[in-house]
């Protein structure tokens, strides 16, 4: 009897478990998405400061398991465990390092009117502090050890900078490309979720037992069949919208259906790896901020992929437009004189 009464108690508390997390996730998604909803509708500046913000929380959370520094406050510390020092690099390194790569990515991305020069200065400089700041940690012995750091983060980091440029990408062609494939994998994610709870017996990957394959394949199944009623809902609410084939859509929901379960099995596969349960406490209940654009950030390099095969800014005005926003008046009256001498010739 008692034995029962236990087991009761265990299941009382796990349901009750359940029921809080399911509450705090639910909150926190709505939050989170009358936010996004906020930045979208302030345009393309604000979005793309949105997904720069993201990049380097995003790379915090991922140092920071790589590192095991769990309290914020040590962001700019040496690792915790005193006796891994002569192992482990200051994280300030890599922040230096992910700095400089940052910058020489973001004005290739954004190319700064007129400022191109005056980034190389800061970059040029950096890269000079940086190579010396590591020939100065080699010293004390662990080599092996610290290359291997190294090439691990500057993995992470091209890996990051490089979705990021996709997202900036796609904002640059239009904001509905950028929406569109983030609702199709939180749409993906959303169905998958619910009928993995509700019917879900055989685990898809060791390396996430929460996804499974029923919940894969109605989550993919979902996403097919709404791909087109949530383009359409797009459209009435954002502005130079794309044309996009039916077929393209139908194509962009696959890869949605793919892609989303591959990010949320590759950020657990790295948790694993270093043996953390979150990547951090920033959202309760979600496991931090990139458990929750892990897939978003693959899909947004897919569909960059993909979109820039097939969406070009092909009008009068997309191009004058372009030529407004990267180039400063000196050279757009340069650009203005050279069209006219070779429309002369």
């Amino acid at each position: 009897m008692q034995e029962e009464e236990r087991d009761k108690e265990k299941m009382q508390a796990e349901k009750e478990r359940r029921k809080r997390n399911f509450v705090i996730r639910l909150v926190l998604s709505i939050v989170m998405g009358s936010v996004f909803a906020c930045f979208i509708k302030m345009g393309r500046i604000y979005l793309i400061a949105l997904i720069i913000f993201l990049n380097c929380v995003v790379f915090y959370e991922v140092l920071k398991v790589f590192l095991r520094i769990y309290p914020i406050k040590n962001i700019l510390r040496f690792a915790a465990n005193s006796s891994r020092r002569d192992v482990l690099m200051p994280s300030e390194f890599f922040w230096c390092c992910f700095l400089m790569i940052s910058i020489s990515k973001y004005s290739r991305i954004m190319i700064f009117p007129g400022k191109l020069a005056m980034v190389h200065r800061i970059v040029v400089p950096l890269q000079f502090v940086w190579i010396g700041w590591f020939v100065l940690l080699l010293r004390g012995g662990a080599y092996r050890m610290k290359i291997f750091h190294l090439s691990m983060v500057l993995v992470a980091i091209i890996g990051l900078l490089e979705c990021t440029e996709a997202a900036i990408n796609n904002v640059d062609r239009s904001i509905y490309c950028f929406v569109y494939p983030c609702f199709l994998v939180a749409i993906n994610d959303t169905f998958a979720y619910l009928i993995g709870a509700r019917f879900g017996q055989t685990p898809l990957t060791q390396l996430s037992p929460k996804k499974t394959v029923e919940g894969f394949i109605g989550g993919g199944v979902a996403t097919v069949l709404l791909c087109i009623p949530v383009s359409y809902l797009l459209k009435m609410f954002l502005p130079h919208t794309p044309k996009l084939q039916y077929t393209d859509m139908l194509i962009l929901s696959i890869l949605a259906s793919v892609v989303a379960p591959i990010g949320g099995i590759l950020a657990s596969g790295y948790k694993r790896a270093f043996k953390a349960k979150h990547f951090s406490r920033i959202l309760p209940g979600h496991g931090g901020i990139s458990d929750r654009i892990d897939c978003q950030l693959i899909m947004q390099l897919v569909s960059n992929l993909y979109l820039s095969g097939i969406v070009r800014k092909q009008t009068v005005k997309g191009f004058l437009a372009e030529i407004k926003q990267h180039l400063t008046d000196k050279e757009q009256l340069d650009l203005a004189r050279m069209i006219v001498l070779a429309y002369k010739q």
